[in-house]
């Protein structure tokens, strides 16, 4: 058999007599091809261990019969702009993605593709948002708290124990306080994906409409382009006034219009929770859990905060719920949103 056929064999879970052979293979190719077989076989090992410890406070949960177990964590407290998001994810017993682990030991295409995989598999997923009003009104940390258990009161299922990342939350659900419990807990990890991904594609969002300020790189963070911006342009509604250099600086005098993306169809459906709009929007309230919004739909809002929040609503979860006209434009003024 030729080296590079024994090579693909390697690759496609060889039996354990094929491995057998080739150690009695005197060429050195074959040698070098099995000690690297044999070293991938290693790290995959120590992978599949490490995702068992991060499993281990699931499964002792799980034995004591307490099955549904959701993970919390958060992202974004340190950010300029943008809100603060928490996540909350309910694994099944089965769960076996073992690349899931704390969000920031990740490379970004690998997050984006857990990401996905997670949002498939989990028995529930809740997200919660506090915006940059409520960051300023209530402080971070008491606005991190606010997202967490909003995220938990967004499951679709009622969790029966909580793990959160280094936090306590106003909850009757009993919690354990983990501390870097993203790099500790399998459930923690999957809620630090969720968020980290969630919050990006949100910054990505806003990149579009409030140009200028590099959100789409920077996530709301104060970077050279970031700060330059805020010297340009001032502030938008989404910076956290409370936060310096921001406080420095006036509301911006830009009304953001920008061409939407065109993907198959030509409407912009939008799942937007229930919530959301019979609390925020003044129009008369859908009555399904979507809404299609036309080309000359208007949305008017109680105020600039209200209107933050359903952008935030925009993007729940897929980027790829969202479908609309090559033409349509959205305008975004103070106090409504015009499509």
């Amino acid at each position: 058999m030729k080296i590079s056929e024994i090579k693909t064999q390697l690759n496609e879970n060889p039996t354990e007599s094929f491995i057998n052979e080739l150690q009695d293979d005197p060429r050195k190719g074959v040698q070098q091809a099995l000690q690297s077989y044999f070293r991938r076989k290693k790290r995959e090992r120590e992978k599949e261990a490490a995702f068992e410890h991060r499993l281990q406070y699931e499964r002792s949960f799980w034995n004591q019969g307490i099955d549904l177990i959701a993970g919390i964590d958060e992202v974004g407290r340190g950010p300029l702009a943008g809100p603060v998001v928490s996540a909350a994810v309910i694994l099944p017993h089965d769960f076996h993605v073992i690349d899931v682990n704390d969000s920031k030991q990740l490379s970004e295409k690998k997050r984006e593709k857990l990401y996905q995989l997670i949002l498939e598999q989990a028995v529930a997923v809740g997200i919660g948002i506090a915006d940059a009003a409520e960051i300023d009104e209530l402080n971070i940390y008491q606005a991190t708290r606010k997202a967490m258990l909003q995220a938990v009161q967004n499951l679709q299922v009622i969790p029966q124990q909580l793990i959160i990342d280094a936090m306590e939350i106003d909850t009757s659900i009993p919690q354990l306080k983990l501390i870097k419990g993203d790099a500790k807990s399998a459930s923690v990890s999957a809620a630090s994906i969720v968020a980290k991904e969630f919050r990006d594609h949100l910054m990505q969002f806003y990149d579009r409409i409030y140009p200028g300020y590099d959100f789409a790189h920077n996530v709301g963070y104060g970077t050279a382009n970031h700060l330059d911006g805020l010297k340009k342009f001032g502030i938008t509604p989404i910076h956290r006034k409370s936060f310096e250099p921001v406080s420095k600086y006036e509301y911006s005098k830009l009304v953001s219009s920008f061409p939407l993306e065109s993907y198959k169809d030509n409407l912009f459906l939008l799942n937007i929770p229930m919530y959301l709009l019979n609390a925020y929007i003044l129009d008369d309230s859908p009555s399904s859990n979507s809404i299609v919004v036309t080309p000359s739909c208007e949305i008017s809002f109680l105020n600039i905060s209200t209107s933050i929040q359903f952008l935030n609503s925009l993007f729940v979860i897929y980027k790829a719920t969202m479908t609309i006209m090559a033409t349509t434009k959205i305008e975004i003024t103070m106090d409504k949103i015009i499509f």
